[in-house]
């Protein structure tokens, strides 16, 4: 029962927590369950959400170590995904949620499938 509480809060906190991003002289905040992926355009991201997209500067480097616990994914150098919004896995890209095809680097392959592994472990 412990460890199923346990369990219980670390999901919920995972679907509590907001994104933080400055855009001009805004601060936008978006629930990071509501993220589906970013995309790298250089030094202007795209996110894309349920509610749309939109975009900032910064670098993709600086924002996939604080998403990694939170079960995204690099599978290129451009686009860090949400696992939970992907409705296909694919030997060379990804299906997610609001139909967009993304490609798995050939580099990133072995280590996407890795981490797609784990995760399906751990849900089940």
């Amino acid at each position: 029962i412990i460890r199923d509480l346990q369990l219980a809060i670390k999901l919920s906190d995972k679907h509590a927590l907001t994104f933080s991003y400055k855009k001009g002289y805004a601060i936008n905040k978006i629930p990071i369950k509501n993220i589906i992926y970013f995309e790298s355009l250089g030094r202007e991201i795209k996110i894309f959400s349920i509610q749309g997209e939109d975009s900032f500067y910064v670098a993709i480097d600086e924002i996939f170590p604080k998403f990694a616990k939170h079960q995204f994914i690099k599978i290129h150098r451009s686009y860090l995904i949400n696992y939970i919004h992907v409705s296909k896995f694919k030997y060379k890209e990804v299906i997610m949620s609001n139909s967009s095809c993304l490609p798995i680097g050939q580099s990133r392959r072995r280590e996407v499938r890795k981490i797609q592994l784990a995760y399906e472990r751990e849900s089940v």
